[in-house]
């Protein structure tokens, strides 16, 4: 079963917060499985490697990929009014990343 954090507007370092949250969360329920995390961050794969890498944590990242950011999705984080059209400025993906928690056998 894969979960999903979509990081939706938000920029570093809350974007970083929320994620290392979320991790450190699953980790303490003893979560594992695949956890995606959608980001308009260009950063947060570096930043994840530097987190996993620090804390020596039982994460592999499986894969990261871009695609491009759409109308639909700007208008989406825009209609629930924690974000503005100006937020995406600059943005051209939307970036995904795909870990795994725990140990694999």
């Amino acid at each position: 079963m894969t979960q999903t954090l979509s990081l939706q507007e938000h920029r570093c370092p809350y974007a970083m917060s929320i994620m290392r949250r979320a991790i450190e969360s699953a980790i303490d329920a003893k979560y594992t499985g695949l956890i995606t995390i959608e980001t308009i961050e260009k950063s947060m794969q570096n930043h994840l490697l530097q987190f996993i890498d620090s804390y020596e944590l039982p994460i592999e990242i499986n894969e990261c990929y871009n695609v491009p950011i759409t109308q639909k999705y700007i208008d989406s984080c825009c209609n629930t009014g924690s974000a503005i059209p100006e937020d995406f400025i600059g943005i051209n993906d939307i970036h995904t990343i795909q870990l795994y928690i725990g140990k694999k056998k």
